[in-house]
């Protein structure tokens, strides 16, 4: 369970401070944002309700969409860094330490060196632990793929 949470805080956040950047800016200027918003899909709409039916799938899964939003954080986290004092930005960094500890989670639960905790037994549970974030992901689509352009994602 403590992965599955970690997965979902870390896909909600890292897309909200995509978002957050995009919606401040012309548009993306590099494909890492574009390479960590499909990283924060795969890990929110895949691998963390595989999780409940497919313990290592899930893990492998979650572990290429972790890996695909730590360019993007990283270079985030640099940014917030370069300006040399602290202040309210360094909150946008919250999801780059997620990431770091999403794929550290994994690594351990792929070598089996951590227990992963008790993935609930009663099906109906299970169920809605898995679809939760597909229902969620689908009806984001619904309600706003009307008013994106594709043409957003050209760099």
């Amino acid at each position: 369970m403590r992965i599955y949470i970690v997965y979902i805080f870390t896909a909600t956040l890292s897309s909200w401070v995509i978002a957050f950047y995009l919606g401040i800016s012309a548009g993306f200027a590099s494909y890492l944002p574009v390479l960590a918003l499909l990283g924060t899909i795969i890990l929110f709409v895949f691998a963390a309700p595989m999780l409940m039916y497919y313990r290592r799938s899930g893990l492998i899964i979650g572990l290429i969409g972790s890996l695909s939003i730590l360019p993007y954080s990283l270079m985030l986290l640099k940014g917030i860094l370069e300006d040399g004092v602290l202040n309210w930005g360094i909150l946008l960094a919250l999801p780059t330490l997620l990431t770091i500890i999403s794929i550290c989670l994994t690594g351990m639960a792929l070598l089996g060196k951590a227990t992963m905790a008790i993935i609930p037994s009663n099906p109906i549970a299970k169920l809605v632990l898995a679809g939760s974030p597909i229902g969620l992901f689908v009806l984001y689509i619904l309600i706003y793929g009307r008013y994106w352009d594709w043409g957003m994602f050209k760099i």
